[in-house]
C-alpha cells in the first residue's frame, strides 16, 4: 500500500471464485476511486500469494509479488515471482514472472522505482545444484527491458517473503532481508548495497534472463467500503544488539616543500585483508612514493562479511604564497587615518611572517600618508611574495554640494518637468546620503508639472558630515501660439458678437488685455471693427493678437421665400407642407412643396420679431393681387376670391428688425396640377 497526495493505492489477493491480485484506490475517507483484478490467461494451477505496489511519476503502476504454480497435475507447487506494469487506469501494458530453475523456488521480496522512474526488484532464487539461496536484485526500464541484473552469493537468503529494497541519496540501492545461519535454524539480518550498477564487490552477473513473458487479463473490479474495529494489543519485543564492524581506511597524505626531497611512505594495511591494489599496480599493504601525484588503494576484506575499501591520497608540494594588500576606512573619520591590511594566502599548516616596506609587520596599520605600499609574505618553506598598493590621495570628507539638472518650463501651465541630480564633493568614503526639500531620498528626483520652483538638498558624506545646495528654476521659454476668433452667439434678441483667445488646453496662469479694457480670454463686441488683445504666458512671454469683426456678424440674416409654391398639393401624396418649418433640414422641402407663399420660418430669422411688415405680390400685367401687413399671413394662391392662374408672380418685401430696415424682392412659381 502507498499514500499518493490524498489517494491510498492498495493491493493484494481477492477470492472471486478464485484467488486473483488486485489493485485498488481510494481517496482519504475511503471512497472507492479505481479497482482493477489480475489473472492469468487460460492459467491453471496458479495461485497469488502476495504483491506490492508502486506509483511512477507518470502515475501509472508497477505490482510485484509472488504466485504458486503446480507445473503438472500431482507435482510439488513452487513459487514464482511476478510483475505486472500497468498504465494509470490499470490496464495492463506488460507482465512477467521469474524463472531461474525449472523448478527452483524464485521470489520477489520487493519494488521501488528510482528517481528515473527504474523499476527496482529485490528478491531470492533458489540454486537446485548447490542447495543455496540466493539473494539478487534487477533494474528494469518502464517498458519491461532489463538494465542489469546481479546475484550476492556471499550473502544468504531464507525463501522468506519479507524483504525491504530502495534508492539512497546517492542514486545507488540498498535491500534489507532475512538470512538463515549455517545451522539453518534463526533468521539473521541480511543488507546487501550496490551502486547504480548493481555492483557491490562480491556480486555476479545473472547470466541467464530470468524475467519471461507472463500472460494477464486484466477485468474491472467492484468494490465497497465498509467501517470496522480494530482492538490494538501491546507487544513486548526484546532483541540482541547486533553490532557490525567495519574496518576503517584512511591513507595519510603529505605536502613537501618546493625543494624538499619527496619520501613517503602510504600504509593500508588492514585486518581481515586478503587483497591489495593501489593505482599504479602495486600489491604490498605499504607503498613507498618519491614523486608528487594521487595514489589509490582497493583493500578487499573477508570476514563473515564481503566488501571493500577504497582510500585516495595525494602526495604535493606546498603552493607558494601570495598576498593582497587592500585599504579601508579603518578609523578614518575619527582620526584622519586609513588602515592598510594584507590577505596573505599561505598553504595550510604552514607558519608565515609579514614585513610592510615601512618596516611594520602586522596584517593590518593605519597611516595618514600617501605613496605606495609593498608588503612581503615569507613562509616557512622560505618561499615569498609581494604586492603593492598605491594611496594616491586619502579620502576627504564633504565640504560642498551642488545640484545638477535643467527642468523644462511650461509656459501654458506655469510648471517645470525634467529631473535634479544632487553631488558632493567627499571622496573615498563611499556613497552619499540625500534629503531633499521635496522628502525624496534619491541622488535623482524626477519633476513632473510641478509649481515649485525652489529645491534643496542636504548630502551626507559616509562620516556623517553634511552640506546643503540650493537651485532656484525659472520659468522662461518659447511664448506659447493661441488663436483669436470671433463668432456670433445667441439667437434674435439674445444674439450677441464676442471675440476670443483660443488655447490649446485651459490653463489659468494666462492674463489678457484687450483693446475693449477687458481682461478675460473672451470679450463682447457692440460694434464692427478690428479688436487687440496683448497674451501673456505664465513664462512673461506677450503675444499680441487681432481679429477684424465685420457687420455681418451683427446683421440679421435675411428673410428666405420659396421659388414655387402648389396651392392645390402636389404629385407627392400625404406631403402637406407649408412655410413653417421645424429646422432647415427640410427648408429644401418647405421651398419645392409649400401650399401658401410667405418667409421659411426658421428660428435664425427671428419672425416674431419682425415689425412695420409690408409684402406686395404682383402678376405679370403689374397687378397687385395680394398684400400683407402680417409676417405671418401668407398669400394662398387666390386673386379677388378666385385661384389665379399658374404663372411666374412678381413679389416685394419692406420690413424692419432690431432698427435695421430690409427690402428684398423676388419672384415665385405657383402651380397647379
Amino acid at each position: 500500500m502507498v499514500a499518493v497526495g490524498n489517494e491510498i493505492v492498495m493491493t493484494g489477493v481477492v477470492d472471486s471464485s478464485d484467488l486473483n491480485v488486485f489493485m485498488a484506490v481510494i481517496d482519504s475517507l475511503g471512497k472507492p476511486l479505481m479497482g482493477k483484478r489480475y489473472f492469468e490467461n487460460g492459467g491453471t494451477g496458479t495461485t497469488p500469494v502476495n504483491s506490492k505496489i508502486q506509483r511512477l511519476a507518470d502515475a501509472s503502476f508497477v505490482i510485484a509479488g509472488n504466485l504458486s504454480e503446480v507445473s503438472s497435475p500431482g507435482s510439488v507447487p513452487v513459487q514464482r515471482g511476478f510483475v505486472i506494469k500497468t498504465d494509470k487506469n490499470g490496464d495492463v501494458q506488460w507482465s512477467k514472472k521469474v524463472i531461474y530453475q525449472t523448478d527452483g523456488f524464485n521470489l520477489i521480496k520487493d519494488v521501488a522505482v528510482d528517481r528515473f522512474d527504474n523499476i527496482i526488484l529485490y528478491g531470492e532464487i533458489y540454486n537446485a545444484d548447490t542447495t543455496t539461496i540466493i539473494p539478487y536484485m534487477m533494474k528494469v526500464k518502464p517498458g519491461g527491458e532489463i538494465v542489469w541484473q546481479k546475484k550476492y552469493d556471499r550473502a544468504t537468503g531464507s525463501l522468506n517473503k519479507n524483504g525491504t529494497v530502495f534508492e539512497t541519496l546517492d542514486a545507488s540501492f540498498a535491500a534489507f532481508g532475512t538470512s538463515l545461519n549455517d545451522a539453518e535454524t534463526k533468521y539473521g539480518l541480511s543488507f546487501i548495497k550496490a551502486d547504480i550498477n548493481g555492483a557491490s564487490g562480491c556480486e555476479n552477473n545473472l547470466g541467464d534472463t530470468i524475467l519471461v513473458d507472463l500472460a494477464v487479463t486484466q477485468d474491472t473490479l467492484i468494490f465497497d467500503t465498509r467501517n470496522f474495529s480494530l482492538n490494538a494489543t501491546n507487544v513486548d519485543f526484546k532483541s540482541n544488539l547486533y553490532e557490525l564492524e567495519v574496518p576503517g581506511l584512511m591513507l595519510q597524505s603529505k605536502q613537501f616543500c618546493k625543494n624538499e626531497p619527496i619520501d613517503w611512505t602510504l600504509n593500508a594495511t588492514a585486518p581481515n585483508a586478503v587483497a591489495y591494489k593501489w593505482s599504479d599496480g602495486s600489491t604490498g599493504s605499504t607503498l613507498r612514493v618519491t614523486e608528487e601525484g594521487e595514489y589509490a588503494v582497493t583493500v578487499t576484506i573477508e570476514t563473515d562479511y564481503c566488501f571493500v575499501l577504497i582510500d585516495t591520497a595525494k602526495i604535493e608540494r606546498y603552493p607558494e604564497p601570495t598576498i593582497f594588500p587592500y585599504s579601508s576606512l579603518g578609523s578614518f573619520c575619527q582620526t584622519g587615518q586609513i588602515l592598510l591590511s594584507a590577505n596573505p594566502v599561505v598553504a595550510g599548516g604552514l607558519s608565515y611572517n609579514i614585513l610592510w616596506n615601512t618596516g611594520e609587520t602586522n596584517r593590518d596599520f593605519p597611516t595618514d600618508k600617501t605613496g605606495t605600499y609593498t608588503v612581503t609574505v615569507t613562509d616557512a618553506c622560505n618561499l615569498s611574495a609581494s604586492g603593492s598598493i598605491s594611496i594616491p590621495e586619502l579620502p576627504k570628507k564633504i565640504t560642498a554640494a551642488r545640484i545638477e539638472g535643467a527642468p523644462v518650463s511650461n509656459c501654458l501651465k506655469g510648471t517645470i518637468n525634467g529631473q535634479l541630480q544632487a553631488y558632493g564633493n567627499s571622496t573615498g568614503l563611499g556613497p552619499d546620503t540625500y534629503t531633499w526639500s521635496t522628502g525624496q531620498l534619491t541622488q535623482f528626483i524626477d519633476i513632473a508639472n510641478a509649481e515649485v520652483f525652489v529645491y534643496t538638498v542636504t548630502v551626507t558624506d559616509g562620516c556623517g558630515e553634511t552640506a546643503t545646495a540650493e537651485k532656484s528654476i525659472p520659468l522662461s521659454g518659447a511664448a506659447i501660439n493661441p488663436d483669436i476668433t470671433a463668432e456670433r452667439r445667441g439667437e434674435c434678441k439674445d444674439r450677441f458678437v464676442a471675440a476670443n483667445v483660443v488655447l490649446s488646453e485651459f490653463s489659468n496662469k494666462i492674463k489678457y488685455s484687450w483693446s475693449t479694457g477687458a481682461t478675460t480670454p473672451d470679450v463682447r463686441l457692440t460694434e464692427p471693427g478690428t479688436y487687440t488683445v496683448t497674451i501673456t504666458d505664465a513664462c512673461g512671454n506677450e503675444i499680441n493678437k487681432s481679429v477684424e469683426v465685420g457687420k455681418d456678424l451683427f446683421s440679421t440674416p435675411d428673410l428666405v421665400y420659396g421659388k414655387i409654391f402648389f396651392p392645390d398639393g402636389t404629385f407627392s401624396p400625404g406631403i402637406v407642407l407649408d412655410t413653417a418649418v421645424l429646422s432647415s433640414d427640410n427648408y429644401k422641402n418647405a421651398e419645392q412643396y409649400n401650399r401658401s407663399f410667405g418667409p421659411v420660418d426658421l428660428e435664425s430669422y427671428c419672425l416674431q420679431d419682425i415689425t412695420d411688415y409690408e409684402m406686395y405680390v404682383f402678376n405679370r400685367w403689374g397687378q397687385e393681387v395680394f398684400k400683407s401687413d402680417n409676417v405671418a399671413v401668407e398669400w394662398d394662391g387666390t386673386f379677388k376670391g378666385q385661384p389665379a392662374p399658374t404663372e411666374a408672380y412678381l413679389w416685394v418685401v419692406r420690413y424692419k428688425i432690431y432698427d435695421e430696415v430690409k427690402t428684398l424682392k423676388g419672384s415665385v412659381t405657383l402651380i397647379r396640377l
